[in-house]
């Protein structure tokens, strides 16, 4: 089963496997996937609180907060019926941090509590088209404005938004032979961003090691 930690940094990692993929479901020739450090623990979010300005995750009704209840998280993002749940946490997390989520093949919801308070939470949809992915991406433009950092502009792009101890990332990539896209979107504070790699330093990174990749890998054949 996948934890939240693999759900948050396999898209960053591999372009096609954005978002939280089971091992089996793994695309038979996809790319090897380069060693994930993590650091030994996970500094302690400091500020957990949101004003209704504050980033999000949109959703069709209310605006999901870092800082949020357990109740608000399962109230906007419901576990689907047959999906699989996604609790358990890389090692770097403490006893102090719980991870709750959701594996559903083609879209998946993560989500770590510090303190039973939302500290991250991160959406992944897959095989979506170029309409739906730009109207997601546009509504996130319409709210929080221009990002304030982007990387790369090909077949993977990032978007990330910052505010106070708050950063909000979009990921974006597509594949070059059908023209489908996955679309990550993660909120939470920035130590925990930092730690699971959602940043604009290990983006380009990311980006490079992608850009680098033959044709056929970047369409998965």
């Amino acid at each position: 089963m996948s934890t939240i930690g693999q759900m948050c940094m396999l898209g960053l990692v591999a372009v096609f496997l954005v978002g939280c993929p089971a091992p089996e479901s793994t695309p038979k020739k996809a790319v090897a996937m380069p060693a994930i450090v993590l650091p030994k623990t996970v500094e302690a979010p400091a500020d957990l609180r949101s004003t209704s300005d504050s980033l999000s995750l949109i959703t069709e009704s209310d605006p999901l907060f870092v800082g949020d209840s357990f109740e608000q998280v399962d109230k906007l993002f419901p576990s689907p019926a047959g999906s699989v749940p996604v609790k358990e946490l890389p090692a770097a997390f403490g006893t102090e941090y719980e991870g709750r989520g959701y594996d559903a093949g083609s879209k998946s919801f993560g989500a770590i509590f510090y303190t039973d308070k939302l500290a991250l939470a991160m959406t992944y949809r897959s095989a979506l088209k170029v309409a739906e992915s730009n109207a997601i991406t546009k509504s996130y433009h319409d709210r929080f404005g221009p990002p304030d950092i982007s990387v790369g502009k090909g077949f993977i792009s990032y978007s990330f938004w910052e505010k106070e101890s708050q950063r909000l990332m979009m990921c974006v990539s597509t594949d070059e032979k059908t023209q489908l896209r996955n679309l990550t979107i993660s909120v939470g504070h920035k130590n925990l961003m930092d730690a699971l790699r959602m940043s604009d330093r290990h983006a380009t990174n990311d980006v490079r090691n992608a850009e680098s990749l033959p044709d056929e890998k970047r369409s998965g054949e």
